[in-house]
């Protein structure tokens, strides 16, 4: 019988392998899961972490949040701070490219910038440049404190002491700045030129500090730049030539002096005056040149000057150069400036050739050699004296030289001197009339004003009147004693043709009434006749020159000879015609209108009202005579004429033509001021007038709305109408779609049942594909509450849709044709779940 076998021992793991496997498995796995989670984490390296904060300060690409902060640690070199940012895993890609910049966003204000406001409410934010250049990635990057700067880079040398953020201005346009200084010997500036500016800078670019204080040498006129400027500085760039860019390195200089190129000239100084160093050379109102030193040879002073080359074709050899004082007098004062700045000298450019380089300077007085020499004659002097100004149209022309009793102590012989340039306004039929001590003068119920102002009251002065011809053979001229006299000799010297206007009696015309076309005196009124008690005749004598003016468009008005304004900047007074001041005058003017008759209306605004339109509206309290009717915010017409008729308002309005035609709409600029926006506010003050221009045939009638007409086409957008049971959004609601706004409420109103609440909402036209027939409105205003035994769940949405309400729209996956205006919506409560996640490709 065999031996029965016993089983054999199976040996057991010792328990002192157990441990080192356990160990191997949980590092095994330590580390597939630091490789996993190390995939949507970066580092980055900030020599200052302040203002980050662990899970709050976010990661920003675009406005959209694609990472946050979520730890901070003291870096091994104990210098810097390693902020630790934990990325969708969506964005890793473009987060982990080789070369992207990271900053931080925070406030920023300085003197002439102030950025990142926004991050007072939310907090710091870090933001990333990536660079798309590159497939190659890297985990570690450094943090800036500030945004990277983009642009070219140059260097600028100066001795002046220029501040960083310095402007740099083209044409007064900033273009760039300055961005650091250091000192060597001199300044050494790093400025930026904006990518968008390289065009303005090459080679030949020339860079010029501004001055703080600009003066101009004509007047009493300084200006200061803005406070960033005068605390900073400014330079400027001028870029004469077209070349390439390659220099990378400019000077500064101090001013256009230094580069501009210049013709040097010498100055003679005649008279006993001063004239110093960077006096300036002038020639209307622009300093076209100065004096750079001041020589003493022998007995006469001699000026180096010059003239800056693109002004030397002023410069011939009969030049004038004079020096220009301050003049005081009972007139006001003139070139006050140069009590102040010193004197300076004005060019008087004359025909000729350039040959010489050496100019005589002269006080501002007559010089013989350039005046035409004249006698008038007149039986009394008044307060003419020697020196006495000769004006035309209250400029003066010439001077009195001398005046003498003629041989029979008859007469006085006052000879006078009129500057040659002034030649062509005097001929044989010249007249000269005394401006001496008369204030004002009547006769004849007529009024003659002394109008050349209170300088010829003390000092005496004479006023020339020009009369058409062309020769000037006489030497001698009758001095008349006003202007009255010199007009009724006019009346009688002229030949002309009579012409009948009809006028009403309820306004009062005079004999000898002057009759104007564009402030020349055409005729005046010969005599006045009375038809009946309505209407007279009037006969006006017009000069045979003028009497083609005259057709079957023309009409006359009276002009009060005071015409007075008042409005908001003070009161504008205006005198037509000073000698006709008790009068005033006839004006001729045109109009579209065919006439039987040569007619005289009251005023101007007679004849304007031909040309109204007539605007009916139900109510318009507030407009009133004067006010404005504006297209865009430009004034395009204004009311003259509200009257109440069948209890409507008729309100006659002059507008442009452009506006008169049939689809054009009127309506009452109100003003409107609520928490979501303030419109019309100068409307508080005096309500205006609006304009949507429309096209179609010409009318004269329109019908006025009492507010804007809402247009559901527009070139920027549609509208379209929302129903909700009630109104929990306000005008300027925001409408989001995948929370990006693409449009607002623009109106709130009642169905005519009153069931419902109607939303206008438009919708930017970028956007108009997004709203197809089947898309949903949700409304998203305020903050949902979710309470339960165990939990509380807080929804929002935005900031905006807490404080103003909003709507969401989601178009769905299968969506149909894109939606019209005649399309309406029902606005919905409550979102569907994973909305989110509803992302259709709509081309």
């Amino acid at each position: 019988m065999n031996e029965i076998q016993k089983p054999k021992k199976i040996k057991s793991i010792s328990l002192i392998w157990i441990l080192p496997l356990i160990i191997l498995l949980f590092v095994g796995w330590s580390e597939y899961n630091n490789f996993i989670t190390q995939q949507d984490k970066i580092i980055l390296l900030s020599d200052d972490a302040s203002g980050l904060k662990i899970n709050v300060t976010p990661l920003e690409y675009k406005g959209l949040n694609i990472g946050k902060v979520t730890d901070i640690s003291i870096n091994k070199d104990l210098k810097s701070a390693v902020v630790t940012l934990t990325i969708d895993k969506k964005a890793m890609p473009l987060v982990t490219k080789k070369g992207n910049l990271f900053w931080v966003e925070k406030p920023r204000v300085s003197i002439n910038k102030i950025s990142g406001l926004s991050t007072i409410i939310s907090g710091y934010k870090i933001k990333i440049k990536p660079n798309l250049e590159t497939n190659q990635t890297s985990y570690k990057f450094k943090l800036l404190n500030n945004p990277p700067l983009e642009g070219t880079f140059i260097k600028l040398k100066t001795n002046q002491n220029i501040n960083i953020n310095a402007p740099i201005l083209y044409k007064g346009i900033k273009i760039g700045e300055i961005i650091d200084k250091k000192f060597k010997d001199t300044f050494i500036l790093t400025a930026i030129i904006y990518p968008e500016s390289k065009k303005f800078i090459n080679n030949s670019s020339i860079f010029i500090k501004n001055p703080i204080l600009k003066i101009d040498p004509k007047g009493l006129n300084v200006k200061i730049d803005s406070l960033s400027e005068v605390l900073l500085g400014s330079i400027s760039v001028i870029t004469p030539k077209k070349e390439k860019f390659t220099k990378k390195e400019f000077y500064i200089y101090k001013n256009k002096d230094e580069v501009l190129p210049k013709t040097n000239i010498d100055l003679i100084i005649k008279d006993n005056f001063s004239i110093k160093k960077n006096t300036p050379i002038i020639y209307h109102e622009i300093q076209i040149g100065a004096i750079k030193k001041t020589i003493l040879k022998k007995t006469q002073l001699i000026a180096k000057a010059y003239i800056y080359d693109k002004y030397k074709h002023l410069l011939n050899d009969n030049s004038e150069f004079i020096l220009q004082k301050p003049e005081v007098s009972l007139n006001g004062v003139k070139n006050l400036k140069n009590i102040i700045f010193g004197n300076y000298i004005y060019l008087i450019p004359n025909k000729g050739k350039l040959t010489k380089h050496t100019f005589n300077v002269y006080q501002y007085n007559l010089n013989t050699s350039n005046t035409i020499v004249l006698n008038l004659y007149t039986d009394t002097l008044h307060s003419i004296s020697k020196n006495s100004k000769i004006y035309y149209k209250n400029i003066p022309i010439g001077q009195v030289l001398d005046y003498y009793f003629t041989p029979d102590f008859k007469k006085i012989k006052i000879i006078i001197g009129i500057k040659k340039q002034y030649k062509p306004l005097l001929n044989n039929n010249s007249m000269f009339y005394d401006i001496s001590s008369k204030l004002a003068e009547f006769k004849n119920m007529n009024i003659n004003i002394n109008f050349e102002g209170l300088n010829p009251l003390v000092n005496g002065g004479i006023a020339l009147v020009t009369t058409p011809n062309k020769k000037l053979t006489k030497k001698s001229f009758k001095l008349y004693h006003s202007y009255q006299d010199i007009e009724e000799l006019k009346k009688l010297k002229y030949k002309g043709i009579i012409k009948q206007a009809y006028f009403s009696n309820d306004f009062k015309l005079y004999k000898n009434m002057n009759i104007e076309y564009k402030n020349q005196t055409i005729g005046f009124i010969k005599n006045i006749k009375y038809k009946d008690s309505n209407q007279s005749i009037a006969s006006l004598f017009i000069y045979n020159k003028y009497k083609n003016l005259f057709n079957n468009h023309s009409i006359l008005y009276k002009q009060p000879a005071i015409n007075l304004k008042a409005n908001i900047s003070g009161i504008d007074i205006k005198i037509d015609n000073l000698t006709s001041l008790l009068k005033g005058s006839i004006i001729l003017t045109y109009t579209p209108h065919r006439y039987k008759n040569l007619s005289i209306l009251p005023s101007l605004q007679d004849i304007k009202k031909q040309d109204a339109i007539t605007i009916i509206f139900k109510d318009a309290e507030g407009i009133k005579i004067g006010s404005t009717i504006e297209y865009k915010g430009l004034k395009v017409g204004k009311v003259i004429d509200i009257k109440l008729k069948n209890n409507k308002t008729i309100i006659k309005a002059l507008v442009n033509k452009e506006f008169q035609t049939k689809n054009t709409i009127f309506y009452l600029k109100k003003p409107i001021i609520s928490l979501n926006e303030v419109k019309n506010v100068s409307s508080l003050i005096s309500l205006n007038i609006g304009i949507i221009k429309g096209d179609g045939e010409y009318t004269k009638i329109f019908k006025g709305y009492e507010k804007k007409p809402l247009k559901l086409i527009t070139p920027k957008g549609k509208i379209f109408k929302i129903y909700a049971n009630k109104a929990t959004q306000s005008i300027n609601s925001p409408i989001y779609y995948k929370n990006v706004q693409i449009g607002k409420i623009v109106k709130i109103d009642l169905t005519d049942d009153a069931t419902k609440v109607v939303l206008f909402a438009f919708i930017n036209k970028k956007y108009l594909k997004l709203i197809r027939k089947n898309s949903e409105f949700y409304d998203i205003s305020g903050i949902d509450m979710e309470f339960s035994m165990f939990s509380t769940h807080i929804k929002t949405h935005t900031f905006t849709s807490i404080i103003k309400g909003g709507i969401l729209v989601v178009t769905p996956l299968k969506y149909s044709n894109e939606a019209s205006i005649v399309d309406s919506f029902e606005l919905l409560d409550t979102l569907p779940k994973n909305w989110q996640n509803i992302s259709p490709k709509i081309p």
